[in-house]
């Protein structure tokens, strides 16, 4: 600025010039260069080291915490959503257990109840009750075929594990490992 070619765009007076060597010494802005927001921002941070650096670190590590807390709401989110269908298909399950368990009545022709009988009837209200719910019906009735396996009723629990094998295949498809386990189970009846 002192060496323009215009005396209008020069110091006016020698005071001026020490003033601006003074504000550039103290890391302040000087008239000589274009006053631009980044400019003065950078002198400012020069100016303020002491305080900035260390505000710069806690707002670094403050938005690193918030980032990390709202990265664990995401993730416990995405856990619930899947822990919620587990959720109901156990819930699911049980009743359809419960009911199963519950439901022979020794009144009616004044004699015992068998487990055969009892799984039977359970066998044929399966279908209708989880249609909607292939999965359930597949582990329901692969543990009535092992009930009736271990009853020793092989033709009943053959039947049970090619109605689960033939569920599990159009929901897995036939590639699957839950649809290879069912074959091995048929193939073990």
């Amino acid at each position: 600025m002192a060496i323009r070619k215009e005396p209008e765009s020069r110091y006016s007076s020698i005071d001026h010039f020490t003033d601006d060597i003074k504000r550039f010494l103290a890391n302040k802005p000087v008239k000589a260069h274009h006053d631009f927001f980044s400019y003065r921002t950078k002198k400012f941070i020069k100016r303020n080291k002491n305080i900035f650096i260390p505000a710069a670190i806690i707002f670094i590590i403050i938005n690193l915490g918030l980032a990390g807390i709202i990265w664990q709401g995401y993730i416990a989110a995405k856990e619930r959503d899947t822990a919620k269908p587990e959720a109901d298909k156990s819930n699911r399950t049980k009743s359809f257990l419960l009911e199963m368990i519950t439901s022979p009545n020794q009144t009616k022709d004044e004699s015992k109840v068998k487990v055969v009988d009892a799984i039977t009837e359970a066998s044929q209200k399966l279908s209708k009750e989880l249609r909607n719910h292939p999965e359930i019906e597949v582990e329901i009735r692969t543990m009535l075929a092992n009930t009736y396996e271990n009853l020793g009723v092989y033709d009943s629990a053959e039947t049970e594990l090619l109605k689960a094998h033939l569920i599990t295949k159009k929901v897995f498809g036939n590639k699957s490992l839950e649809t290879a386990v069912r074959l091995k189970s048929l193939a073990l009846i």
